[in-house]
């Protein structure tokens, strides 16, 4: 445990994995046993931003994911696997997401009930350019 109490080390039947803080912040995540991989974690940092949000994590240089935002609440992923490479957009009305795209994929349109508790319809759209 570090002095702010979070876990430096896990151990279990598939192998280990080390944990490394920057102040309250995971910073990367080393996995040895079974396989072997370095995650390093990024965070918002600097003026304006919101501390300790999640930016993206990453692999090495062939496989890296990123989060934007916008108003607080996420609204694209994006990914890069070796040579590949894509996004995902997400749209929000009065903070309730009614649309996603996926670059290259299907665009989902989300429809709610009058009192928008729940969900009463998902409906493919289209595919995204």
């Amino acid at each position: 445990m570090t002095a702010a109490d979070e876990k430096s080390e896990i151990n279990d039947a598939l192998g280990a994995h080390a944990f490394i803080y920057d102040g309250l912040n995971l910073k990367t995540e080393t996995i040895s046993g079974l396989y072997n991989r370095v995650i390093e974690y990024l965070h918002e940092s600097g003026p304006g931003s919101v501390a300790g949000r999640l930016t993206g994590l990453s692999m090495g240089p062939d496989y890296r994911v990123s989060y934007g935002y916008e108003r607080g609440r996420i609204n694209l992923v994006g990914w890069q696997i070796g040579a590949h490479s894509g996004n995902a957009g997400y749209v929000y009305e009065n903070g309730l997401i009614i649309r996603s795209e996926i670059q290259g994929g299907p665009v989902a349109s989300y429809a709610r009930d009058p009192a928008e508790r729940y969900l009463t319809a998902v409906k493919n759209d289209t595919m995204a350019a």
